[in-house]
Protein backbone atom coordinates (compact mmCIF):
# COMPACT_ATOMS: atom_id res chain seq x y z
CA UNK A 1 0.00 0.00 0.00
CA UNK A 2 3.11 2.37 0.73
CA UNK A 3 3.06 5.40 2.42
CA UNK A 4 -0.76 7.38 2.65
CA UNK A 5 -1.35 10.48 0.66
CA UNK A 6 -0.91 13.90 2.62
CA UNK A 7 -3.57 15.78 3.43
CA UNK A 8 -6.41 13.71 2.12
CA UNK A 9 -9.45 12.02 3.18
CA UNK A 10 -9.38 8.23 3.10
CA UNK A 11 -12.14 6.62 2.54
CA UNK A 12 -13.45 2.91 1.25
CA UNK A 13 -16.10 1.37 -0.96
CA UNK A 14 -17.20 -1.71 -1.84
CA UNK A 15 -18.83 -3.57 -4.86
CA UNK A 16 -19.91 -6.83 -2.77
CA UNK A 17 -16.63 -8.89 -3.67
CA UNK A 18 -14.14 -6.24 -3.20
CA UNK A 19 -13.48 -3.13 -1.33
CA UNK A 20 -11.19 -0.63 -2.39
CA UNK A 21 -9.49 1.77 0.08
CA UNK A 22 -9.69 5.36 -1.77
CA UNK A 23 -8.00 8.69 -1.20
CA UNK A 24 -9.54 12.26 -2.10
CA UNK A 25 -8.31 15.84 -2.00
CA UNK A 26 -11.07 17.98 -0.61
CA UNK A 27 -12.26 19.86 -3.56
CA UNK A 28 -12.53 16.01 -4.62
CA UNK A 29 -9.81 15.86 -7.13
CA UNK A 30 -7.47 13.20 -7.55
CA UNK A 31 -9.44 10.52 -6.55
CA UNK A 32 -6.95 7.69 -6.20
CA UNK A 33 -7.32 3.81 -5.37
CA UNK A 34 -5.06 2.72 -2.70
CA UNK A 35 -5.69 -0.77 -2.46
CA UNK A 36 -8.71 -3.31 -2.78
CA UNK A 37 -9.41 -6.27 0.00
CA UNK A 38 -11.70 -9.21 -1.06
CA UNK A 39 -14.69 -9.17 1.32
CA UNK A 40 -14.74 -13.21 1.81
CA UNK A 41 -11.83 -13.39 3.86
CA UNK A 42 -10.72 -10.03 5.01
CA UNK A 43 -12.91 -7.59 7.37
CA UNK A 44 -11.27 -4.73 8.77
CA UNK A 45 -7.58 -3.41 8.41
CA UNK A 46 -5.45 -0.81 10.00
CA UNK A 47 -1.89 0.88 8.98
CA UNK A 48 0.52 1.05 11.97
CA UNK A 49 0.86 5.08 12.19
CA UNK A 50 4.72 4.21 12.96
CA UNK A 51 5.72 1.65 10.71
CA UNK A 52 5.75 1.29 6.91
CA UNK A 53 3.70 -1.10 6.08
CA UNK A 54 2.51 -3.11 8.66
CA UNK A 55 -1.18 -3.41 8.62
CA UNK A 56 -3.22 -5.22 11.50
CA UNK A 57 -6.35 -6.98 9.82
CA UNK A 58 -8.83 -9.46 10.95
CA UNK A 59 -9.06 -12.56 9.05
CA UNK A 60 -12.55 -14.53 8.16
CA UNK A 61 -12.16 -18.91 8.71
CA UNK A 62 -13.48 -19.47 5.37
CA UNK A 63 -15.11 -23.15 7.25
CA UNK A 64 -16.13 -21.46 10.57
CA UNK A 65 -17.17 -17.55 9.69
CA UNK A 66 -14.62 -16.81 13.15
CA UNK A 67 -12.68 -13.99 12.76
CA UNK A 68 -9.34 -13.73 14.51
CA UNK A 69 -6.77 -10.65 14.41
CA UNK A 70 -3.48 -10.95 12.42
CA UNK A 71 -0.48 -8.43 12.28
CA UNK A 72 0.91 -8.65 9.28
CA UNK A 73 2.05 -6.39 5.59
CA UNK A 74 0.08 -5.27 2.80
CA UNK A 75 -0.45 -8.99 1.37
CA UNK A 76 -2.81 -9.40 4.35
CA UNK A 77 -2.03 -12.95 3.99
CA UNK A 78 -1.96 -15.02 7.36
CA UNK A 79 0.69 -17.21 5.76
CA UNK A 80 3.00 -14.36 6.53
CA UNK A 81 1.47 -12.88 9.13
CA UNK A 82 1.16 -13.31 12.87
CA UNK A 83 -1.88 -14.17 15.10
CA UNK A 84 -2.37 -11.76 17.76
CA UNK A 85 -5.50 -13.18 19.38
CA UNK A 86 -5.84 -15.98 21.82
CA UNK A 87 -9.48 -16.71 21.01
CA UNK A 88 -11.48 -16.14 17.82
CA UNK A 89 -14.84 -13.96 17.10
CA UNK A 90 -18.08 -14.14 15.70
CA UNK A 91 -17.44 -10.35 14.10
CA UNK A 92 -14.42 -8.05 14.41
CA UNK A 93 -15.67 -4.57 13.09
CA UNK A 94 -12.78 -2.03 13.99
CA UNK A 95 -9.23 -1.95 14.07
CA UNK A 96 -6.90 1.12 15.46
CA UNK A 97 -3.67 1.13 16.30
CA UNK A 98 -2.68 3.65 19.58
CA UNK A 99 -0.34 6.65 18.17
CA UNK A 100 2.69 5.00 19.50
CA UNK A 101 1.94 1.87 17.28
CA UNK A 102 2.57 -0.71 20.67
CA UNK A 103 -1.12 -1.60 21.18
CA UNK A 104 -3.92 -2.32 18.71
CA UNK A 105 -7.51 -1.51 20.21
CA UNK A 106 -10.63 -3.62 18.18
CA UNK A 107 -14.16 -3.98 18.66
CA UNK A 108 -15.51 -7.52 18.33
CA UNK A 109 -18.37 -9.34 19.42
CA UNK A 110 -17.63 -13.00 20.98
CA UNK A 111 -21.01 -14.07 20.83
CA UNK A 112 -22.76 -11.57 23.81
CA UNK A 113 -22.63 -8.71 22.20
CA UNK A 114 -19.87 -5.95 20.95
CA UNK A 115 -17.22 -4.85 23.28
CA UNK A 116 -13.52 -2.88 22.87
CA UNK A 117 -10.50 -4.70 23.26
CA UNK A 118 -6.87 -4.01 24.10
CA UNK A 119 -3.85 -6.26 22.63
CA UNK A 120 0.15 -5.47 22.56
CA UNK A 121 1.14 -5.50 18.62
CA UNK A 122 3.35 -8.49 20.04
CA UNK A 123 0.36 -10.37 21.03
CA UNK A 124 -1.15 -12.08 23.93
CA UNK A 125 -4.58 -12.42 25.65
CA UNK A 126 -6.85 -9.63 24.51
CA UNK A 127 -8.03 -7.44 27.53
CA UNK A 128 -11.76 -6.09 27.38
CA UNK A 129 -11.96 -2.70 28.42
CA UNK A 130 -15.66 -1.67 27.97
CA UNK A 131 -19.38 -2.40 25.69
CA UNK A 132 -18.90 -0.20 22.84
CA UNK A 133 -20.75 0.93 19.42
CA UNK A 134 -18.04 2.77 18.12
CA UNK A 135 -14.76 4.33 19.13
CA UNK A 136 -11.63 6.57 18.35
CA UNK A 137 -8.27 6.37 19.68
CA UNK A 138 -6.85 9.79 20.81
CA UNK A 139 -4.40 10.44 18.23
CA UNK A 140 -2.26 12.71 20.82
CA UNK A 141 0.99 10.45 21.34
CA UNK A 142 1.09 10.02 25.16
CA UNK A 143 -2.71 10.42 25.79
CA UNK A 144 -3.81 6.47 26.30
CA UNK A 145 -7.45 7.80 25.77
CA UNK A 146 -10.18 6.46 23.94
CA UNK A 147 -13.20 8.34 22.88
CA UNK A 148 -16.37 6.15 22.52
CA UNK A 149 -20.20 5.87 21.86
CA UNK A 150 -20.96 3.68 25.53
CA UNK A 151 -24.32 1.80 25.19
CA UNK A 152 -26.44 2.77 27.87
CA UNK A 153 -30.18 1.12 28.74
CA UNK A 154 -32.40 3.16 26.16
CA UNK A 155 -29.43 5.77 24.78
CA UNK A 156 -25.87 6.13 23.99
CA UNK A 157 -23.11 8.84 25.21
CA UNK A 158 -19.61 10.18 24.33
CA UNK A 159 -17.40 8.76 27.22
CA UNK A 160 -13.52 8.52 27.33
CA UNK A 161 -11.70 5.33 28.61
CA UNK A 162 -8.00 5.02 29.38
CA UNK A 163 -6.84 1.70 27.56
CA UNK A 164 -3.84 1.26 30.32
CA UNK A 165 -6.11 2.22 33.41
CA UNK A 166 -9.89 1.32 31.82
CA UNK A 167 -11.13 4.42 34.02
CA UNK A 168 -13.45 5.76 32.40
CA UNK A 169 -15.20 9.63 32.53
CA UNK A 170 -18.63 10.72 30.96
CA UNK A 171 -18.19 13.37 28.33
CA UNK A 172 -21.40 14.23 27.12
CA UNK A 173 -25.07 13.79 29.15
CA UNK A 174 -27.27 14.33 26.34
CA UNK A 175 -30.09 11.57 26.79
CA UNK A 176 -30.29 10.50 23.41
CA UNK A 177 -28.36 8.82 20.35
CA UNK A 178 -24.77 9.68 19.79
CA UNK A 179 -22.36 7.99 17.22
CA UNK A 180 -18.76 8.14 15.73
CA UNK A 181 -17.00 10.35 18.07
CA UNK A 182 -13.88 11.29 16.64
CA UNK A 183 -10.94 13.42 18.22
CA UNK A 184 -8.96 16.65 16.53
CA UNK A 185 -5.49 16.31 15.66
CA UNK A 186 -4.38 17.82 19.38
CA UNK A 187 -6.92 15.84 21.36
CA UNK A 188 -8.68 19.05 22.46
CA UNK A 189 -12.19 18.73 20.74
CA UNK A 190 -14.13 15.33 20.10
CA UNK A 191 -16.54 15.43 17.40
CA UNK A 192 -19.65 13.12 17.20
CA UNK A 193 -23.21 12.53 15.43
CA UNK A 194 -26.11 13.36 17.60
CA UNK A 195 -29.67 12.51 16.94
CA UNK A 196 -31.27 15.17 19.29
CA UNK A 197 -34.56 13.97 21.12
CA UNK A 198 -37.64 14.05 18.79
CA UNK A 199 -35.37 15.45 15.74
CA UNK A 200 -35.80 13.94 12.35
CA UNK A 201 -32.09 13.95 10.94
CA UNK A 202 -28.99 13.87 13.05
CA UNK A 203 -26.36 16.82 12.64
CA UNK A 204 -22.45 17.06 13.78
CA UNK A 205 -21.76 18.22 17.51
CA UNK A 206 -17.97 18.79 19.36
CA UNK A 207 -17.27 18.76 23.25
CA UNK A 208 -14.06 19.48 24.81
CA UNK A 209 -12.28 16.12 25.26
CA UNK A 210 -12.71 16.84 29.15
CA UNK A 211 -16.20 16.82 28.91
CA UNK A 212 -18.97 19.91 28.99
CA UNK A 213 -21.60 21.38 26.91
CA UNK A 214 -21.64 20.26 23.46
CA UNK A 215 -21.96 22.67 20.45
CA UNK A 216 -23.75 22.32 17.82
CA UNK A 217 -21.90 22.00 14.40
CA UNK A 218 -24.19 21.24 11.69
CA UNK A 219 -27.82 22.03 11.42
CA UNK A 220 -29.24 21.04 7.92
CA UNK A 221 -33.22 19.87 7.27
CA UNK A 222 -31.83 17.18 4.27
CA UNK A 223 -29.03 15.75 5.50
CA UNK A 224 -28.40 13.25 8.35
CA UNK A 225 -24.69 13.50 9.75
CA UNK A 226 -23.34 10.05 10.72
CA UNK A 227 -19.73 11.14 11.20
CA UNK A 228 -17.46 14.12 11.01
CA UNK A 229 -13.37 14.64 11.07
CA UNK A 230 -11.40 17.48 11.64
CA UNK A 231 -8.16 17.87 9.04
CA UNK A 232 -4.68 18.29 10.68
CA UNK A 233 -5.48 22.76 11.64
CA UNK A 234 -9.35 22.08 12.22
CA UNK A 235 -10.40 24.52 9.74
CA UNK A 236 -12.31 22.03 7.50
CA UNK A 237 -14.46 19.22 8.09
CA UNK A 238 -15.06 15.86 6.05
CA UNK A 239 -18.32 13.90 6.60
CA UNK A 240 -20.32 11.46 5.35
CA UNK A 241 -24.79 11.54 6.18
CA UNK A 242 -27.54 10.38 3.90
CA UNK A 243 -29.16 13.06 2.04
CA UNK A 244 -32.73 13.61 1.24
CA UNK A 245 -32.98 10.81 -0.89
CA UNK A 246 -31.11 8.15 1.45
CA UNK A 247 -27.99 8.34 -0.55
CA UNK A 248 -24.53 8.15 0.97
CA UNK A 249 -22.80 11.32 1.02
CA UNK A 250 -18.67 12.29 1.57
CA UNK A 251 -18.53 15.77 1.83
CA UNK A 252 -16.58 18.49 3.02
CA UNK A 253 -17.31 21.44 5.03
CA UNK A 254 -16.02 24.38 7.13
CA UNK A 255 -15.48 23.81 10.89
CA UNK A 256 -18.54 25.64 11.63
CA UNK A 257 -20.18 23.07 9.11
CA UNK A 258 -20.51 25.84 6.85
CA UNK A 259 -19.85 26.00 3.06
CA UNK A 260 -21.05 22.33 2.98
CA UNK A 261 -19.91 20.86 -0.52
CA UNK A 262 -20.56 16.72 -1.67
CA UNK A 263 -17.42 15.60 -3.39
CA UNK A 264 -19.01 12.01 -3.70
CA UNK A 265 -22.40 10.49 -3.67
CA UNK A 266 -22.50 6.89 -3.52
CA UNK A 267 -24.74 4.16 -1.17
CA UNK A 268 -21.72 1.73 -1.36
CA UNK A 269 -19.38 4.19 0.80
CA UNK A 270 -18.34 3.22 4.04
CA UNK A 271 -20.00 5.25 6.61
CA UNK A 272 -16.43 6.31 8.04
CA UNK A 273 -13.75 8.64 6.53
CA UNK A 274 -10.28 9.70 8.22
CA UNK A 275 -8.14 13.02 6.61
CA UNK A 276 -4.25 12.01 6.92
CA UNK A 277 -2.06 14.84 8.59
CA UNK A 278 0.57 16.62 6.88
CA UNK A 279 2.33 13.54 7.28
CA UNK A 280 0.79 11.30 5.78
CA UNK A 281 -0.41 9.43 8.59
CA UNK A 282 -4.13 8.11 9.59
CA UNK A 283 -5.47 6.01 12.63
CA UNK A 284 -7.33 3.58 10.89
CA UNK A 285 -9.10 2.24 7.75
CA UNK A 286 -12.36 0.15 7.71
CA UNK A 287 -13.86 -1.62 5.53
CA UNK A 288 -17.48 -0.40 3.92
CA UNK A 289 -19.32 -3.54 3.13
CA UNK A 290 -19.86 -4.51 6.84
CA UNK A 291 -19.91 -0.59 8.19
CA UNK A 292 -23.09 0.41 6.62
CA UNK A 293 -25.77 -1.52 7.70
CA UNK A 294 -25.38 -2.28 11.09
CA UNK A 295 -24.83 1.51 11.70
CA UNK A 296 -27.42 2.89 9.66
CA UNK A 297 -30.22 0.91 11.18
CA UNK A 298 -29.09 2.19 14.97
CA UNK A 299 -28.62 5.71 13.49
CA UNK A 300 -30.92 6.33 10.84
Amino acid sequence: MGSLPHDSILYTIGDGTFTFLKSIKSDGSNDTSLASFAVATTKAVAPNPTKTNQYAFASIDQNTSQMTLYLGNSALSTSSATLLTSTSFVDIDDIQFTPDGTYIIFKADSGLGYKMYRIPVTGGNEVSLDDVFEFSVSPVNGSHLIAYSKPLATTSEVYTIDYTTATQTPITSLGADVFYPTWSRDGSTILFGYLAPSAVNADLYKVSSSGGTATQVTNSSNVYEIMGFFNEDMTKIASVGFDASNNLNLSVMGADGSNVNSILSDNSLGVTCYWTDSNGRAIAVNLPHFQIGPRKRRAH
